[in-house]
């Protein structure tokens, strides 16, 4: 390696983390929900859109959301995850009520920024085991949809993965690769631009999934991990008292805002029936976790 490509790779270095300093001291959104209560609904009340809603151990708290507790004995555990830390507070009558507040997000001009950290990182190489991040090559390149550009997270367990792309020309080919790029599953002569690989569990470990159309490909790497690995209010939400269909629904969202577990909530919207959430996702667009919140809860 050339010192004029040394010099770049550690210039690239800086500079990005140069962003991320800049990044981490602007304000940080966060998500609240009711962590647990002691004695009865009752002695609680929730305030949502002018109306009154029962408290449950595990809910989600939506911005304007207002909480008072109504008893003297009565304590309210409200957990704040603002994505890097978590904080636990209690609520009592002699608090008085919380309102949560709304959740701000970096600007665009610092998304801007971060998207250009990014590139300037994923041209450098890795000293052993490099990133896989996504690739196309060809005209009118093929593009596996709901997956991030730099590294996609699965919790293992899953028999199945479900692969949408756009682009290319059929027939296309897929082929689910391990770390050393030897081929697990090869489907071809594909005619539609989706398919479901079935009877496969993944032991956890990098692989690589790649579409090659007539004249192009895109591939992206994956990451199987275990359960732990996921964000803690994901966890936290699965393990909750809330019904089956509401965790689901609120822990493939909570997914959903992690750019590296995009992919996985497109196989949890799959599974669990969620063919909006499903849609947003090959779309290119996910909604705010407030917004989408507040539409589950209307509906």
């Amino acid at each position: 390696m050339n010192k004029e490509r040394v010099f770049c790779i550690h210039l690239h270095a800086i500079l990005y983390g140069l962003l991320l300093c800049f990044v981490v001291s602007q304000p940080a959104w966060a998500v609240f929900w009711i962590e647990e209560f002691t004695g009865e609904q009752e002695e609680y009340r929730l305030i949502r859109q002018s109306k009154e809603w029962k408290v449950e151990a595990g809910m989600v708290l939506v911005t304007g959301d207002e909480l008072s507790v109504l008893s003297d004995t009565g304590e309210l555990q409200i957990l704040q995850d603002d994505h890097e830390h978590e904080n636990l507070f209690p609520l009592t009558r002699k608090d008085g009520s919380f309102k949560v507040p709304k959740p701000e997000a970096p600007s665009g001009e610092i998304r801007n920024m971060l998207a250009l950290g990014k590139r300037l990182m994923t041209q450098t190489p890795e000293e052993k085991t490099p990133t896989r991040s996504m690739k196309a090559r060809g005209d009118g390149p093929v593009l596996i949809l709901g997956a991030s550009d730099l590294k996609n997270y699965l919790i293992a367990g899953f028999d199945s993965l479900l692969i949408h792309w756009s682009g290319g020309e059929p027939p296309y080919r897929i082929r689910l690769l391990d770390d050393d790029d030897n081929t697990i599953v090869e489907k071809n002569n594909i005619q539609q631009n989706n398919i479901t690989l079935t009877d496969m569990i993944l032991p956890t470990g990098s692989y690589g999934l790649e579409v090659l159309g007539n004249s192009s490909s895109s591939y992206i790497a994956l990451s199987v991990v275990d359960l732990d690995k996921a964000p803690p209010l994901y966890n936290k939400m699965v393990a909750s008292q809330a019904s089956v269909k509401v965790k689901q629904r609120y822990a493939a969202i909570i997914l959903a805002t992690r750019p590296q577990w995009l992919f996985q909530t497109l196989q949890l919207a799959e599974c669990h029936g969620l063919p909006n959430l499903k849609q947003n996702i090959l779309n290119g667009f996910v909604p705010d976790l407030d917004d989408e919140m507040q539409s589950t809860i209307n509906k």
